[in-house]
This record gives structure tokens, sequence and C-alpha cells, in this order.
């Protein structure tokens, strides 16, 4: 079985959603399933860390700056 996770890290949104993913991946790698994650090459992706722990990864490009993102009074310069 083949598994896509699409998921994104960086030194703006952290790298919890990655580590939870990684987690349900080495789970699933343990039944057969290769698992191939899509993120976003921003600095700060966990791209090394989630080839080093057997999953493949692809990187997308990183999108052109848009109008920042208001969230809880804090501007992040971040594009899904």
């Amino acid at each position: 079985m083949k598994i896509l996770i699409r998921t994104d890290a960086s030194i703006q949104i952290g790298n919890g959603h990655v580590m939870r993913c990684l987690t349900l991946a080495d789970a699933l790698k343990k039944e057969g399933a290769d698992c191939h994650f899509i993120c976003r090459g921003h600095e700060g992706n966990m791209l090394e860390l989630i080839r080093q722990k057997g999953h493949k990864a692809h990187a997308l490009p990183v999108a052109k700056k848009q109008a920042p993102v208001a969230i809880l009074d804090k501007k992040l310069d971040y594009q899904s």
C-alpha cells in the first residue's frame, strides 16, 4: 500500500505536525506501507529527517510571497 502524506515544517510554523505524521508513517511502514511525504522546501523543513527515518520525501517549491497571514495578532509569512 502506498501512503501519501502532505505536511510542512518551517522556522515559522514549527515541526509538531511533521513529527506526528512521522510517528504514523513509522507504524504504517511496520505494516508494509510505502510512505511518501510531500513538503514545501521552507527554511527549517524536515525533509532530511523524513528520509533518515526511511521514508520518501518530495519537496514542493516555496510559493512566492503574498500578504502575511495574521494569526493571534502575529503576522506570519507562510504559504501553504
